[in-house]
């Protein structure tokens, strides 16, 4: 696709379609074209590709650099991991995870606490990805978070060797105003922390109070007590 796109991008430039460019010349150019992508690909960069999702969702970068080679991260049957708790009720539906030259399939999940591999698992959904930069993957099930909470991103990939990041920040506030606050998982993982590893994204969608109200059980009870 990035290819057909630069070619495009070539063919309508009026200067490209005037009538005095020789055949020549504009087949040099896409030979240009063609062998800079080669060369981009062989030199194992990662391309800065993001699979889309609905315009309501939104993507916390945690990542202050963009990310490496495409053989930069490995897996070994171990989870990648990083905790992390925002300051206000937001859904989580799903993580942006790094892709490489394969196709990867992954076991991603929430759980309750600092843990990866203890706690309540609050949701969890098999995924499949192929896109050489960030592939956003959803939950089956979204998940209300509760603010200043701590909770677990887990995800289990198998696949060859993918990108990975660095610089990881340990605060961001996202442009909706929310505060994202990281930190390494407890327990065994593949090596993911809250300054490199997987994980670029973590994808949220903002609720508002009646929303998240609808979810705690003690407003439900105070509307009981109201009632009666």
């Amino acid at each position: 696709k990035n290819l057909l796109d630069s070619l495009l991008n070539f063919l309508e430039k009026p200067a490209n379609r005037d009538a005095s460019s020789s055949l020549a010349e504009c087949y040099d150019a896409a030979v240009r074209v063609i062998l800079s992508h080669f060369n981009h690909l062989m030199s194992g960069t990662c391309v800065p590709t993001i699979t889309e999702v609905e315009a309501d969702t939104h993507g916390a970068s945690r990542f202050a650099n963009p990310p490496g080679g495409l053989d930069a991260w490995g897996y070994g049957g171990t989870p990648d991991a990083v905790s992390f708790k925002v300051d206000q009720p937001v859904k989580l539906v799903g993580y942006g995870l790094w892709g490489g030259r394969d196709r990867f399939t992954a076991t991603i999940s929430l759980r309750d606490g600092k843990d990866s591999s203890s706690g309540e698992t609050l949701t969890k959904s098999e995924v499949d990805y192929d896109i050489g930069g960030i592939n956003r993957v959803l939950f089956e099930d979204p998940v209300i978070l509760e603010p200043e909470h701590w909770y677990t991103a887990v995800a289990l990939v198998r696949g060859g060797n993918s990108a990975s990041g660095s610089s990881g920040q340990n605060k961001i506030t996202t442009e909706e105003g929310v505060e994202f606050e990281f930190k390494g998982a407890r327990g065994g993982t593949n090596g993911t922390d809250s300054y490199s590893g997987q994980f670029p994204e973590i994808l949220y969608q903002m609720v508002n109070e009646a929303a998240s109200a609808s979810t705690d059980p003690s407003a439900d009870e105070d509307t009981r007590n109201q009632a009666n």
